[in-house]
């Protein structure tokens, strides 16, 4: 067997980039090893959807981190290897290959894989999710034969249906309108963004979307892919029939746990971590999608599951695992977990822990306005999320203050209201 490994990683996500970071800037000389089920170097999921999908930018910008960096810091990355078996007892991790590595800590960041639409037709050839930079390979190959061959349509050739008005989903709109592609936007919920956004957010974004030429289908799931050996329509629960030339699944991920099963590691939908981003085994941490840190600010676990907060798990955890007592706090000026997406030319921000919103309050510029800010409210009066349109990162420092302080807001919603109300007042 190979020497013990002081720092073993499996994961090629933001995650696992920002914990090979954080170990070296604590510990210059601890051998660090990251196994890579892709064969890619970790790279930021974000621009596939945004840059280069549309080939504004190659893959070479992607990337996390380059060839450089990973030798001047003596990381040693492995692609192309499947973690099949962990042993949390003897501190090994066995590859498919039947190589055992043995570790003195463990940083599990495997992600998530995309959620399988469960209907006749999802296995059709011309249905696509879009997770990773081959998946984009692909998509791009289609794009381009539909813009050639495809359905016609007012501005060209080509028809896409979205499954899924998340995140993902919506940004995958744009991109296709971009690219000269018509698209039909189906979700079961009855409005866009509804992990996050209440009634007024996310009827705005929808207005967004059909403002643009997106062609919503809300509350209205598939039934069925159907096609003469491809996806060629997609048949709605209200009847609807949408012709297409490809259809992209965007209706979410599930954690990557598989390594944890038949361990004693403690899991439900996610890896379960403390605020440190330590597993129930000590020398055994988890980060990004896979995993669910106990938040103290909210009193549960969440899943981190964005850019933003995977990168700050990823951290957290490269920091314990290297010594120091870094954990996710409840300082109020401290992030309470952050993403930033896009609508067109919109930027769209979503913070705290909308789950325990049970009514929102929305803080509106005037009629006409493209800003808009959408408090989540929980029954106890408190702030507990929040969505931002139309607002950079810049301006949210007061809204960002009030979400991590949780402020109490019971006798103060007409203030809250109010644009022209200062919120400094609720920070007390």
């Amino acid at each position: 067997m190979n020497p013990t490994i002081q720092y073993l990683i499996v994961g090629s996500g933001a995650a696992s980039a920002a914990a090979a970071k954080a170990i070296r800037s604590t510990d210059p000389s601890g051998t660090i090893l990251i196994i890579s089920q892709e064969i890619h170097r970790p790279y930021v999921r974000p621009l596939v959807v945004r840059d280069y999908l549309c080939q504004r930018c190659d893959r070479e910008r992607l990337f996390s981190f380059d060839q450089r960096w990973l030798t001047e810091n003596a990381v040693v990355l492995r692609t192309g290897r499947r973690a099949a078996h962990l042993d949390p007892a003897r501190r090994l991790l066995i590859l498919e290959s039947g190589e055992e590595i043995a570790f003195a800590t463990l940083l599990i960041a495997t992600g998530a894989t995309p959620t399988p639409l469960d209907i006749p037709g999802h296995d059709l050839p011309g249905a696509f999710h879009l997770r990773t930079i081959d998946d984009a390979d692909r998509l791009i190959n289609i794009i381009a034969q539909a813009q050639r061959e495809g359905l016609k349509h007012e501005r060209g050739r080509g028809r896409c249906a979205v499954i899924g008005a998340g995140a993902l989903g919506v940004e995958l709109c744009a991109t296709l309108l971009e690219l000269g592609i018509a698209v039909d936007l189906v979700e079961k919920a009855p409005r866009p963004w509804s992990r996050f956004a209440g009634d007024a957010a996310g009827h705005f974004i929808a207005e967004e979307l059909q403002a643009r030429g997106v062609r919503l289908h809300l509350g209205a799931p598939p039934l069925r892919f159907e096609g003469d050996g491809r996806v060629q329509q997609v048949i709605l629960a209200n009847g609807g029939v949408l012709r297409v030339d490809f259809v992209v699944v965007a209706a979410g991920c599930t954690p990557d746990r598989r390594l944890v099963r038949g361990t004693p590691i403690r899991a439900e939908r996610a890896i379960l971590t403390d605020e440190r981003g330590r597993t129930s085994h000590p020398d055994i941490y988890a980060a990004g999608e896979c995993a669910a840190i106990f938040d103290p600010r909210f009193g549960k676990y969440r899943t981190l599951d964005h850019w933003g907060g995977a990168t700050l798990a990823g951290t957290i955890a490269g920091l314990n695992m290297a010594g120091t007592d870094a954990r996710l706090s409840v300082h109020p000026h401290d992030d309470p977990g952050t993403f930033h997406s896009a609508l067109f030319d919109l930027t769209l921000t979503a913070m705290g822990e909308a789950r325990l919103a049970d009514r929102r309050i929305v803080r509106a510029n005037p009629k006409g306005s493209r800003r808009m800010l959408e408090f989540g409210i929980d029954p106890d009066g408190r702030i507990a999320s929040l969505v931002a349109i139309g607002h950079e990162p810049a301006e949210l420092d007061l809204p960002r203050r009030l979400v991590a302080r949780r402020a109490r807001v019971a006798s103060k919603e007409e203030q809250l209201r109010d644009p022209t109300a200062p919120l400094e007042w609720l920070l007390g």
